[in-house]
């Protein structure tokens, strides 16, 4: 069974798409990517640190879910993320 790890990009991802989305319409999903990856780059140090903690959070929930026999779910529900499905 491979690991399954939210990355602290896929975090950030899950949390802006929604919002890049909304301010620009227009944009082809490549460039909702890019947009986002841009901004992901922008991102001040202190802020995706909170990312790297995040995933490495969700990472040791869910090796803790599977050591319990149970299937860790894909769904993530922070007080400070919105919900995503990588």
């Amino acid at each position: 069974m491979t690991e399954e790890r939210l990355t602290p990009f896929m975090l950030f991802y899950c949390e802006v798409r929604d919002k890049v989305e909304k301010e620009s319409p227009k944009l082809q999903p490549h460039e909702v990517s890019s947009e986002i990856a841009r901004r992901w780059k922008a991102l001040p140090a202190d802020q995706s640190r909170a990312y790297s903690v995040l995933s490495a959070t969700c990472a040791e929930a869910t090796k803790v879910r599977r050591s319990e026999g149970k299937t860790p779910t894909a769904t993530l529900y922070t007080h400070s993320l919105a919900p995503c499905t990588p």
